[in-house]
């Protein structure tokens, strides 16, 4: 092997190890028990900071999820609180338990989320990470879906709406059903 190849295999291995150390600061959930809104709540003990609370029993009973009012839109956020380099998204969805299968509806009720980064609570001002366009269907949507999300900002928003040409599996009325909200990543400043 010439010097120029030692060198390449050298700085290969520097940015490869460089990598493994960043990304185990990604593993913190840095919207745990931060400050949270929902566009609307079924009722006192499905509050949007119950997808904020470590819980994460996926059911009503268990009351460990943020729940709203049927509507056109749906629209739940948390403040990380500061300026934060985000890696992933966890979202545990109600599921009540039965299978994750084209049978739930539940499943039905949770396509066709967006997801937004942004520095202010105004989703339009941030930018778009996620956005279920028929990405997954009933038969290949995941129990707990993980998002790839690298973008950096201060609120995560989710968001989902029903409009005229969505497919038919799709729930008619948006929902948020959170059972639990992780955003993994790391805070700039504290």
């Amino acid at each position: 092997m010439n010097l120029m190849g030692a060198l390449i295999v050298q700085m290969s291995l520097f940015w490869t190890f460089f990598d493994l150390i960043l990304q185990s600061t990604y593993v913190t959930n840095i919207a745990l028990n931060k400050a949270t809104y929902m566009s609307s709540q079924f009722e006192l003990s499905t509050g949007s900071d119950k997808a904020v609370d470590g819980g994460k029993t996926p059911t009503y009973a268990g009351r460990q999820c943020a729940i709203s009012f049927g509507g056109q839109t749906a629209l739940w956020r948390v403040d990380l609180g500061v300026l934060s380099s985000i890696h992933h998204i966890t979202i545990y969805p109600r599921t009540e338990n039965f299978p994750w299968d084209e049978t739930n509806g539940y499943l039905r009720r949770l396509l066709g989320f967006s997801v937004y980064v942004t520095n202010t609570t105004d989703k339009e001002d941030g930018s778009i990470c996620f956005y279920d366009n028929e990405f997954y269907t009933p038969s290949t949507i995941p129990e707990i879906p993980t998002i790839n999300c690298k973008m950096h900002g201060i609120y995560v928003i989710f968001y989902n709406e029903r409009k005229q040409g969505q497919p038919s599996y799709y729930e008619p009325e948006a929902f948020v059903e959170l059972c639990e909200f992780e955003v993994y990543g790391k805070h700039y400043f504290l």
